[in-house]
C-alpha cells in the first residue's frame, strides 16, 4: 500500500470513529491536500499508478452528479477506485475490470451497481453512503467486508446472491433495511451483522447456517418473528437483545450453546438499564440449551413434544420403544398417539415402531 493510501485510509477511519466524519471537506483530493500528500491529475480524477501498473483513483474534484469513471487513464486500466466523500454525486456508472471499490461517507449516492470484475466488497466499502438506496451486487461477490454498508439509514432492501460465503461484522450495522434473506451459502453470520436494524420485521435464516455471532440481531427492535433452523448449534451473546418485539422464541434441539442475554431483554427507558422482557416465552425441549437457559433465567417456557415421545416427558429414548410395543402388544397404557404416529398415517401400528427404532438408532 502506498503513503498515500495509507493516509487517506486513516483519516476516514478515523474520521468515522470520532464521528466527525461530516465536518470533513469533502472529497480525497482535499483531504489530501490537508495531508501534504500529492497524486497525479487528469482532467477531473485523481489517481495513483500502482505496483501492478493499473491505476487506483483516489478523488473526484468535478461537480457533476452523474459521473461515468474512465476504464483507462493514460492509457493505463482503472482497476481500484477508492473515494471518500463524493461530493455532488449521486450515480457513479464503474466500468468492467474494477476489482476494488471503495465509496464511504459519499452522502449524495443513491445507487450503485456494482460490476461483475469485483469479488469482494471491502471493508467500510459503502459506509455512511446516507443516501444510498439501490445496490446491485453480481453473482461474481463472494464476500460482504465488515461495516461495508453499516450507517446506510436509506437502504431498506438489498439482495444477497448465493455466491456470498462471508457476510462480516457490522456489514449493516443501523441500516434501513426491512427484510433480508440470508443465502444458503452462508454457514455462520457474524457479530454485529444486522444490529439496530430498527426498520428489520422479516429475517430468513437457512439451514447453511450453524451460528449466529455475538450481537447479531440486537436492537432491532421491530422484529416481532424468527425462525432457526434445526441445523444451528449456537446463538451469540446478547445475539436477539433489544429485541423488545420479539415476544417468543423456538429453540430447536439442535442448539447446545445460548450466550447470556441472547434474547428476552430490553433497555428499561427509566433506568437504561437490561432487564427482563415481560410476558416473554421460550418453547423448546427437555433437557436441551432452551431449556436451561429459559431455567437460569427463569423465563416462562414450554417443551415442545418430540415425535416419538410415547410417555411425554420430553424426550425420546428406550422407554418410550417399550410403550410403543407394550401399546401394540394390548397392554392398557397411555401414550401420546399424536407424536407416535411417525408414519402419518392417523394410527399407530408395526410401521411407527421400527420407525421409532431407526429414529433411535439414528438412521435416517
Amino acid at each position: 500500500m502506498t503513503l498515500r493510501k495509507r493516509l487517506l485510509s486513516f483519516a476516514c477511519a478515523f474520521a468515522m470513529i470520532a464521528g466527525f466524519a461530516s465536518a470533513l471537506p469533502e472529497g480525497t483530493d482535499r483531504i489530501g491536500i490537508l495531508l501534504g500528500v500529492s497524486a497525479e491529475t487528469w482532467e477531473d480524477y485523481e489517481y495513483e499508478v500502482l505496483d501492478d501498473g493499473t491505476v487506483e483513483i483516489t478523488g473526484y474534484t468535478g461537480e457533476n452528479e452523474v459521473v461515468d469513471i474512465p476504464a483507462e487513464i493514460s492509457g493505463k486500466k482503472v482497476t481500484s477506485i477508492s473515494l471518500f466523500g463524493c461530493g455532488n454525486i449521486t450515480n457513479i456508472n464503474i466500468p468492467d475490470g474494477v476489482t476494488n471499490l471503495s465509496l464511504s461517507c459519499c452522502k449524495c449516492l443513491t445507487s450503485i451497481i456494482i460490476p461483475d470484475s469485483v469479488t469482494c466488497i471491502k471493508d467500510w466499502a459503502f459506509s455512511t453512503c446516507t443516501s444510498l438506496e439501490s445496490v446491485t451486487i453480481p453473482n461474481s461477490v463472494t464476500s460482504i467486508g465488515d461495516a461495508a454498508f453499516s450507517f446506510c439509514v436509506k437502504l431498506t432492501s438489498i439482495s444477497i446472491p448465493d455466491s456470498v460465503t462471508s457476510i462480516g461484522a457490522r456489514a449493516f450495522e443501523s441500516s434501513a433495511l426491512t427484510s433480508i434473506t440470508i443465502p444458503n451459502s452462508i454457514t455462520s453470520i457474524s457479530s454485529d451483522a444486522f444490529c439496530r436494524c430498527t426498520d428489520l420485521t422479516s429475517v430468513t435464516i437457512p439451514d447453511s447456517v450453524t451460528s449466529i455471532g455475538w450481537y447479531v440481531f440486537e436492537g432491532c427492535s421491530s422484529l416481532t418473528s424468527i425462525s432457526i433452523p434445526d441445523s444451528v448449534t449456537s446463538i451469540g451473546n446478547k445475539a436477539f437483545r433489544y429485541c423488545e418485539n420479539l415476544k417468543n422464541i423456538i429453540i430447536p434441539r439442535s442448539v447446545t450453546s445460548i450466550g447470556e442475554m441472547a434474547f428476552g431483554y430490553y433497555e428499561d427507558k427509566n433506568t437504561y438499564l437490561d432487564a427482563k422482557l415481560p410476558g416473554f416465552k421460550i418453547y423448546c425441549y427437555a433437557d436441551t440449551a432452551g431449556e436451561q437457559y429459559a431455567i437460569a433465567n427463569e423465563f416462562k417456557y414450554e417443551l415442545l413434544k418430540d415425535p416419538g415421545d410415547a410417555n411425554k416427558d420430553g424426550k425420546t429414548n428406550m422407554k418410550d420403544l417399550v410403550l410403543v410395543q407394550r401399546y401394540l402388544n394390548g397392554w392398557a397404557v397411555d401414550i401420546d398417539i399424536t407424536v407416535c404416529d411417525l408414519t402419518g398415517d392417523n394410527k399407530v401400528n408395526m410401521k411407527d415402531y421400527v420407525a421409532l427404532q431407526r429414529k433411535l438408532n439414528g438412521w435416517s
